[in-house]
């Protein structure tokens, strides 16, 4: 067995340990194979990857950069390596990896690269794609806008649309019901998605009228070249996105961060409180109720700073107050600016 054979085993049992979903075991394979690459054609082949330096990550990160890569895919790259050379017992800190700020990579931008999208600009795109007869392309847009489907999602939607059709049904009823996601999601992790309820009935009507077109284009939106399968689609809806206008800030993620705006909104109206508005909207997104912060500095930053804040007594005296009713009596919450002082005597 060489050298690099037994380092790519290094890699692999790391990674087998840190676990995680299959893109992010297949990418940290991917960078920590490049890295070794690297090194190898540098002139110093490692026989485990545990067994880097300082020199050899820095020198791999200014070879990264002269190739005017993103610095969010630096980032990412540094990241994995980062994380099997720890998995295999090596010591960050005495290596002075701790953090990456010594080895040339510029702090990743976390606000968010997308804006929603416009009304006008998503309607823009419909009437094109239309017109030119991507029929697929357009329900592919309508789910990404009012479920905030990822692009994956939406092309892979079409065996449970009818799951999603009887559900959409009870959203014209008023009966408002998540909508539960499976196929296609990031890491293979099912979802419930709340309907954005001022959107139920054209919510309903993306559903049913991608469930009629994919009925009659053998279960498929988007369909790519001949045999390239999901990848070929993946590469013709990115296509048709540039084709109709849907680029940079305002490219298809854009319409995640929509429905994200719009849900939020629609909890603003009711009056649920900040941390549990954003905690719904995250679990809805897929990114789980602790993403708050993250979707409050992503997907929502543009409508934060609407939501109601409240502190923690509020919150407790909500909850009793909401409990009180379902028994049956009524409680008196005092406000702490009504509160009379305490005699000092």
């Amino acid at each position: 067995m060489s050298i690099k054979s037994i380092a790519y085993h290094s890699i692999s049992v790391a990674n087998n340990q840190l676990g995680g979903a299959f893109t992010s075991k297949s990418a940290r394979t991917r960078h920590g194979r490049e890295f070794l690459d690297f090194c190898h054609f540098s002139g110093l082949s490692l026989i485990d990857i545990k067994l880097t330096t300082f020199d050899l990550l820095k020198d791999w990160v200014s070879s990264l950069k002269a190739a005017k890569l993103k610095n969010g895919t630096i980032n990412n790259k540094v990241a994995s390596v980062r994380a099997l050379c720890e998995q295999r017992g090596a010591d960050l800190e005495k290596l002075g990896l701790t953090d990456t700020a010594g080895l040339g990579v510029e702090i990743r931008n976390r606000k968010g690269t997308k804006l929603p999208v416009t009304d006008e600009l998503f309607e823009s795109a419909i009437v094109q794609a239309i017109a030119a007869n991507e029929i697929g392309f357009v329900h592919a847009l309508k789910l990404e806008r009012y479920l905030g489907l990822r692009g994956t999602e939406a092309m892979m939607s079409t065996a449970a649309l009818k799951t999603y059709a009887k559900q959409a049904h009870l959203m014209v009823q008023r009966q408002l019901s998540p909508v539960h996601i499976k196929d296609g999601t990031k890491g293979g992790r099912p979802r419930e998605v709340a309907v954005i309820e001022p959107y139920a009935e054209q919510t309903f009507e993306a559903i049913t009228e991608a469930l009629a077109f994919a009925s009659q284009n053998n279960g498929f939106l988007i369909v790519g070249k001949a045999g390239t399968g999901l990848k070929g689609a993946r590469s013709k809806y990115h296509r048709l996105a540039a084709k109709f206008g849907l680029t940079g800030v305002s490219a298809p993620h854009s319409l995640r961060y929509r429905y994200c705006v719009d849900k939020l909104m629609e909890l603003c109206a009711a009056g649920v409180p900040r941390n549990e508005a954003l905690a719904f909207a995250s679990e809805s997104l897929g990114h789980g109720a602790s993403r708050t912060r993250f979707v409050s500095s992503v997907y929502g930053r543009s409508v934060t700073h609407l939501l109601p804040k409240t502190t923690r007594k509020q919150n407790i005296q909500q909850v009793m107050m909401e409990l009180a009713e379902l028994a049956g009596y009524s409680i008196d919450v005092v406000n702490e600016d009504q509160q009379q002082p305490r005699s000092t005597s």
